[in-house]
C-alpha cells in the first residue's frame, strides 16, 4: 500500500495525509515540527504496510496512530533536550526513534532492538526516509553491552529499572535517559530509587494526549557516573552492524580506495599487530576499531570506540583475509614538498598501494630523509599501502610532490631508475640526492632529460626489478656507500 492511500480517516474526522498530521501537530503545540508532516505521512504508509505480517502496532485508525504513535512521540521535545548522539532502546516498530529522527536530523539516533523481521523493517524505514542520522542495531541491549551515546530513550518496553539498568554502560556521564510511562509509575520509581542504579531522577512530567485525554508520564533521569567497562572475551562495548546499507560501513568501504581514502582523509590498518601498535604509539589516530564478529577479542582505550561488523560485512573491508581487528585511522595531513632534496629523497612515482607501501617501510629502514609522492602516485595511507609499510607510514616524513615531468627546475640532483641509464655503483654520490622510482610498466620515461638515469646492475635474463625492489637496493646502496666514506 502506498503511503498517500494508507490509513481511514481517524476519529477527528480529519481526512488521512501530511496536512492532517501537520494540522494535529499544531494543535499539540509541536508547530515547530509541522514541516515534518510529510515524512511522517510516508512513514505512515510504511508502518501500515508492515504491520500485516509483522505486528507492529496496536493502534489501527489513523487518528489514533498519530496521536498515540507520531504526536505522543514528539511531546518530550517540549520537556527536555536530546543532543549528539542518543539511544532508542527496544525501538520495536520505530517509536519513539523515527518520529524523533524526522524531526531532529541534527541528532544521531541508534535505534536498539532484538527481534531481526523489526530491525529488517527499521532498516527499510531509514532506506526509504533517506533518514541519513539513523543506525539500527540488531541486538537486545543487555546490562554488559556498551553503544556510547549521550542519552536514551524508552517507550513503554520494559519496567524502569530494568532499562536503567541496560543501558548504564552506554549513556556518559551526565548524560540523560528519557522513559515513556504511564500515570501510575510511583513503584518504578522508588525501585530505581532504591536500586543503586548509575542514574538519578531530574524530573517528572505529567501530560496528557490532546485528543483522547490519555494521561501520561515522562521520566528524565541523569546518569550521575560512568560505569567501569569490564574487559571480556567478547566486544560487550562494541556497536554491532550487519547491515550493508549502514552509512558507517558504506563509508569504511569507501576507504578502500584512494579516491575515497584521500577525500576523507582516513584510512583502515588491518591485523592485530598494525592495530596493536598503532593504539600503543599513536591512539590519536585512531577512530575506532572494527571486530569480525565473533572474531578476536581486542582492549583498546576506552575513549576509542569498537565496532562489532558481521562477518560478511568485516571481510569486505579485510581486503587481506588478517581476520582483523581493523584500525579505522586518521591520515596525517602530507605538506607540500619544498622543492629541494635531502641527503637523501625517494621520490616516489609509483601507482600500485603495496610497491609504495614497500618503498615506505624501506625508506625508513634505510634512512631516508623524506617520502615525496608525486602527483598520480598511489597514497602512502591507502589500506594495502598501510599494511605493507607496517604503519612507517606514520613515523617517514612524507610530503606531497609534483608530476615527474616538474622535475627539472631547481631541486638538486635528482638520479631516476632506469635498466637502460648508467651503473650506479660506478658514480660518485652528491651530498643531496633524490632517487626517483618510476610507475610500474611506464619507468620514469616521463622524467625530463635532466634527470640522470642509473641502473642497478644485474646478472641472468630480467629486463628490470619491482620497482619497490629496486628502490630499496638502490638506497641501501647509497646508505653503504656513505657509512664506508
Amino acid at each position: 500500500m502506498s503511503a498517500h492511500g494508507a490509513g481511514s480517516a481517524g476519529e477527528s474526522g480529519r481526512t488521512p495525509g501530511a496536512r492532517a498530521i501537520g494540522e494535529a501537530l499544531r494543535q499539540a503545540g509541536l508547530g515547530a515540527w509541522a514541516g515534518c508532516a510529510e515524512r511522517l505521512w510516508a512513514f505512515h504508509g510504511l508502518l501500515k504496510a508492515g504491520d500485516a505480517e509483522l505486528n507492529l502496532t496496536r493502534l489501527r485508525s489513523f487518528g489514533a496512530m498519530v496521536e498515540g504513535h507520531y504526536i505522543d512521540s514528539l511531546l518530550p521535545l517540549l520537556h527536555c533536550e536530546l543532543q549528539g548522539t542518543v539511544m532508542d532502546l527496544g525501538s520495536g516498530g520505530g517509536f519513539p526513534g523515527v518520529p524523533l529522527a524526522i524531526a531532529r536530523p541534527d541528532v544521531r539516533w541508534v535505534l536498539v532492538e532484538g527481534r531481526r523481521k523489526r530491525t529488517d523493517f527499521l532498516e527499510q524505514v531509514a532506506m526509504s526516509l533517506r533518514l541519513s542520522n539513523v543506525q539500527v542495531v540488531p541486538r537486545k541491549l543487555n546490562p554488559r553491552d556498551c553503544v556510547p551515546v549521550d542519552a536514551m530513550v524508552a517507550r513503554a518496553v520494559a519496567p524502569a529499572l530494568d532499562l536503567l539498568q541496560r543501558a548504564e554502560r552506554s549513556v556518559r556521564a551526565g548524560g540523560v535517559a528519557v522513559l515513556w510511562k504511564g500515570p501510575d509509575c510511583e513503584a518504578e520509581v522508588a525501585e530505581v530509587a532504591g536500586s543503586g542504579v548509575g542514574f538519578e531522577l531530574e524530573r517528572s512530567v505529567a501530560y496528557r494526549l490532546p485528543v483522547s485525554g490519555a494521561e501520561r508520564r515522562l521520566l528524565v533521569y541523569r546518569r550521575t557516573s560512568a560505569a567501569a567497562v569490564e574487559s571480556a572475551e567478547s566486544p560487550a562495548g562494541a556497536v554491532f552492524i550487519e547491515s550493508m546499507d549502514n552509512a558507517r560501513w558504506k563509508h569504511w568501504r569507501e576507504l578502500l580506495t584512494g579516491r575515497g581514502q584521500r577525500k576523507a582523509g582516513e584510512s583502515l590498518a588491518a591485523g592485530g599487530r598494525l592495530c596493536a601498535e598503532l593504539l600503543e604509539e599513536d591512539p590519536g589516530v585512531v577512530l575506532g576499531v572494527l571486530l569480525r564478529a565473533r572474531g578476536r577479542a581486542v582492549s583498546p582505550p576506552s575513549s576509542v570506540p569498537l565496532f562489532e561488523l558481521a562477518p560478511a560485512l568485516f571481510d569486505v573491508l579485510d581486503e587481506a583475509g588478517t581476520g582483523g581487528p581493523i584500525a579505522w585511522v586518521r591520515a596525517p595531513e602530507r605538506p607540500s614538498w619544498s622543492g629541494e632534496v635531502q641527503p637523501l629523497s625517494l621520490l616516489v612515482a609509483t601507482q600500485q598501494p603495496e610497491n609504495v607501501g614497500a618503498l615506505v617501510r624501506s625508506a625508513e629502514a634505510l634512512g631516508a630523509d623524506e617520502v615525496v609522492l608525486l602527483a598520480g602516485a598511489a597514497s602512502a595511507f591507502h589500506p594495502r599501502a598501510l599494511r605493507a609499510s607496517s604503519n612507517a607510514a606514520f613515523r617517514v616524513p612524507i610530503v606531497q610532490g609534483p608530476h615527474m615531468t616538474a622535475l627539472d627546475a631547481g631541486v638538486g640532483e635528482v638520479w631516476a631508475l632506469d635498466p637502460q641509464g648508467m651503473p650506479l655503483d660506478g658514480l660518485e654520490l652528491p651530498a643531496r640526492l633524490g632517487l626517483l622510482v618510476g610507475r610500474e610498466g611506464q619507468g620514469v620515461a616521463e622524467a625530463p632529460a635532466s634527470v640522470r638515469r642509473v641502473a642497478i646492475p644485474m646478472a641472468g635474463r630480467a629486463e628490470s626489478l619491482n620497482a619497490a625492489v629496486a628502490g630499496a637496493i638502490a638506497m641501501f646502496e647509497v646508505m653503504r656507500r656513505r657509512r664506508r666514506s
